[in-house]
């Protein structure tokens, strides 16, 4: 459209005007004209679609009695209507039955259809009508019809709508040329007085206006305009001509004036009072006067003086009051506010300039530009929330504070937003608190901390500074708000890190002796078994004690798992595989009375994980179900238990959830009931060692906090849903293996009978108690034994006897040489040898001597005689 920018109003209005008007009249065309050839062609086929019917109605008969001669003369009767080249009967085979003209060149019959069918094709309209008897097809009725009167037609109609288009084309040029004069004419009349004006340089002739609509008042607007100009002009004239006056009388005034003054005749300065001489650093007046002003122009003002010079030298205009920067003489710059005029000096026209020296001012102004930049940047891009507060109402928050509460500025800063919005119910009292303080003048700090709720709800704890500062010239508060969620989360998660590092450390500690005596009470127990086997008497009491031994192992078991020093065998194992085999086990702990539901996941759920430990979260935590739906007065409630798994992609997990593995796929186990349910307090305790709701005696509390351990040990998080009243609900997420190698589990033996050897085995152990134990069930078990206290003792019985063992049994940690370095001087006199090891100590204590590994033989402590009996015999056979 760039042509459009120089051709007249005239010529501009006449092609926008014809534009629209043709544009309109072409789109109404092709519109019409197609509508037009639409309707003809539907008439045209609905026509043809109506004889087949026809047809199809007169065949029926002689289709039902196969008389090819009444078809053929039905068909002749379409001979009037010339437009039909070719029509045909198909019997139900599909076969022609009687025809009518000659089928066109190169067409075909199109599929028969159980509906009437129609189409165009080139210059023809195929229409297949299917003929009927009693809902049964009995054959087809074919029509092959020219479509050449119908497009000839429809080119009549259009060379008619082709010439009306050209007649209102040509109305449409008419109209517009005649009419856009009505536009352009005021509008040329009006421009050609603006250069009136400008050749005659007077303001005073007003327009005349030649007509009553909206261009009569741009007419007004413009005789305004005119007048204000011609005022303003009279104004500055009247001025400079008192200026010019009254020169005389003010010079003793301008010599004592505290702003600088300078009279230049085209730069060439002629006059300068007192102050400039100050300002200028001190040159004399004799080697001022005569000298350029540019030569004390600093060189960003140069520019824009000259422009201001000659504006005023060629114009004989005052120009606004100017900013300019000025060199001294000792080379340093002085800013100054500059105002010149032109004036009648001497008879000549010359420019009076004066300053005032703002350097100081424009420094301070710089100095407080900087530190406000510096405080809006601070500001916008701080990673803390920050606001000012004035009378109840935030007259400033930054995109954090936004952020954070997820309410928008204009929100915030509406008065009918209340504050305590923002205030979580917990946190409420203190800020009302707070605020009463400070409305009665006490003392209240300036730092303090609570918990803040967002508009979607979400809650934070934050901690806030305030500052007292002055807002508009009144009292405000400046507050730094910082979400230190995070950290009071990393806190309590540090609290509980040195908790359970404590009750490990303790744990670890009575571990190994307390497994010792356990091996000692529960092995010499398995001897008097075996030794009073027909004594029922005796039998029951070892029995009893027995059990005791093993609920005491148990709990051993228990403070290593959740101290996460117990040792463990990772390997690939099928989650849901483990809920199947001990499903009856289940049902058995919780009672009839309960109903347990197991909703598993159809597809393998494969982790990497210790069989046993994963079997213990899962009875952990169906006890603690049980045990809370008994607490509840549940007669009108459904006692129930649901034990569910479930594959869950990364993408799907909760945003609240940020798992440490950096896998694709977890696998979750869920474990709900219809209990009693949890508070928040008891939500935030049920972890911690030893706390447990249960009454003195039925609760050690490590339940859940071994599950805890045992979830972080395996890579996983629990999430908790709980409300008092309304059940528990417990999700445990683990990473999902993808490529895995499934241990086959190997069927556990009925037999309780120990395996025996006649093998000669060496015990090493530094313990009296166990190494007469050890030694004892061994020979019971067939074998030969020769026993040591220590390392130094076992070499000294290798040097006399030699190395004449089938088996060394020593243990880990003992006085002098431990159990490894023991083995490896058996190994390096004889390489073939294996070694099996026992100890009662943790992981950690184990690892540090170098036995954790996959080719070790192992056995921790404490053990029963046949648990020996079957990993001595495992040894033996393997070296075999």
């Amino acid at each position: 459209m760039k042509f459009l920018k120089n051709l007249s109003i005239n010529a501009k209005l006449i092609i926008i005007i014809l534009s629209i008007s043709l544009t309109v009249l072409a789109v109404g065309f092709f519109v019409i004209a197609f509508q037009d050839i639409k309707t003809f062609r539907n008439e045209t086929r609905k026509q043809q679609e109506i004889i087949a019917r026809v047809i199809a109605e007169y065949t029926s008969i002689d289709l039902i009695f196969m008389d090819k001669k009444a078809a053929e003369h039905t068909l002749s009767r379409l001979q009037p209507f010339s437009e039909i080249r070719y029509a045909c009967v198909l019997d139900s085979a599909g076969k022609k039955f009687a025809e009518f003209g000659r089928l066109p060149e190169g067409a075909d019959l199109i599929k028969s259809t159980e509906v009437l069918t129609s189409r165009y094709k080139d210059d023809y309209i195929y229409v297949s009508q299917p003929v009927f008897e009693n809902n049964k097809k009995i054959g087809s009725v074919y029509l092959f019809t020219s479509t050449r009167a119908a497009n000839e037609k429809i080119s009549r109609h259009l060379y008619t709508l082709i010439i009306i288009f050209v007649f209102l084309s040509v109305i449409a040029i008419y109209l517009a040329s005649r009419f856009q004069r009505y536009i352009t004419v005021p509008i040329l009349k009006l421009a050609e007085f603006t250069q009136t004006i400008s050749k005659k340089e007077n303001l005073s002739i007003p327009s005349t206006k030649e007509c009553g609509d909206e261009i009569s008042f741009l007419y007004d607007n413009f005789n305004e305009m005119l007048k204000q100009l011609h005022q303003r002009e009279k104004q500055r004239n009247d001025a400079l001509i008192a200026l010019q006056n009254s020169e005389s009388r003010y010079r003793l005034l301008v010599d004592l004036s505290p702003s600088g003054i300078v009279v230049h005749d085209k730069g060439k300065i002629v006059f300068a009072n007192k102050k400039v001489l100050e300002m200028s650093g001190g040159i004399d007046h004799d080697a001022f006067i005569g000298t350029n002003i540019m030569d004390y122009v600093h060189p960003d003002s140069r520019e824009a003086i000259l422009a201001r010079t000659k504006l005023m030298m060629n114009k004989n205009v005052i120009v606004p009051t100017l900013e300019e920067k000025y060199i001294r003489k000792d080379g340093s710059i002085l800013t100054a506010e500059v105002t010149a005029v032109p004036i009648n000096y001497e008879n000549t026209n010359m420019i009076l300039v004066v300053l005032n020296d703002i350097t100081s001012r424009v420094k301070a102004l710089e100095a407080l530009k900087q530190s406000e930049e510096r405080f809006r940047h601070i500001f916008e891009e701080s990673n803390d929330a920050m606001y000012v507060i004035q009378n109840s109402r935030f007259a400033m928050v930054n995109p954090k504070f936004v952020q954070m509460f997820g309410y928008s500025e204009m929100e915030l800063r509406s008065e009918s937003f209340d504050i305590l919005d923002m205030v979580a119910d917990e946190s409420k009292s203190f800020i009302l608190k707070r605020k009463e303080k400070t409305e009665k003048g006490q003392f209240i700090p300036a730092q303090y901390s609570f918990k803040a709720k967002s508009k979607s709800g979400e809650f934070y704890d934050l901690q806030v500074n305030l500052s007292k500062i002055s807002w508009d010239d009144q009292p405000a508060t400046f507050g730094i708000i910082r979400d230190v969620t995070l950290q009071k989360e990393l806190e309590n998660q540090l609290r509980q890190s040195q908790k359970m590092e404590a009750v490990g450390t303790l744990a670890g500690g009575v571990a190994h002796d307390f497994n010792n005596l356990l091996t000692v009470i529960s092995g010499h127990l398995e001897l008097l078994q075996l030794k009073y086997d027909d004594k029922k008497s005796s039998l029951h009491h070892i029995t009893e004690i027995k059990k005791a031994g093993q609920r005491a192992q148990n709990l051993t078991r228990q403070l290593l798992a959740f101290s996460r020093k117990q040792i463990i065998e990772i390997k690939p194992v099928n989650l849901n595989m483990i809920i199947r085999d001990i499903r009856k086990m289940l049902q058995r702990l919780i009672g009839k009375d309960i109903k347990i539901e197991f909703n598993l996941e159809r597809r393998k759920l494969m982790l990497n994980g210790d069989s046993v430990q994963l079997e213990q979260i899962l009875m952990n935590l169906v006890v603690n179900a049980r045990d809370a739906i008994y607490e509840l007065d549940s007669r009108k409630n459904e006692k129930k238990i649901v034990v569910s798994t479930n594959l869950i992609e990364r993408k799907n997990l909760e945003p609240r959830y940020t798992p440490a593995a950096s896998v694709d796929q977890f696998i979750c186990l869920c474990v709900s009931d219809t209990g009693i349910g949890m508070d928040e307090d008891i939500k935030n305790k049920m972890f911690e060692p030893f706390f447990t709701t249960k009454e003195l005696g039925k609760g050690t509390g490590l339940g859940l906090a071994t599950t805890y351990a045992i979830v972080q040990q395996h890579d996983g998080f629990i999430n908790v849903e709980s409300t008092r009243n309304n059940g528990t609900t417990i999700e445990i997420f683990w990473p999902a293996l993808k490529d895995y190698k499934e241990t086959v589990k190997t069927p556990k033996t009925k037999s309780h009978v120990p395996p025996k050897g006649n093998e000669k085995l060496l015990v090493v152990e530094d313990e009296p108690a166990i190494r007469d134990f050890i030694c004892a069930a061994l020979k019971t078990l067939g074998y030969s034994v020769i026993e040591a206290a220590d390392a130094e003792k076992a070499l000294e019985l290798i040097d006399k006897n030699g190395m004449d063992i089938d088996l060394p049994i020593t243990d880990v940690v003992m006085p002098g040489k431990n159990g490894k370095e023991l083995a490896d001087i058996f190994i390096k006199k004889r390489p073939s040898i294996d070694v099996l090891y026992t100890s009662g100590y943790t992981e950690d204590n184990i690892a540090e001597n170098g036995i954790i590994a996959d080719d070790v033989h192992f056995l921790h402590k404490p053990y029963t005689i046949e648990k020996l009996a079957i990993k001595v015999r495992t040894v033996l056979d393997q070296n075999k």
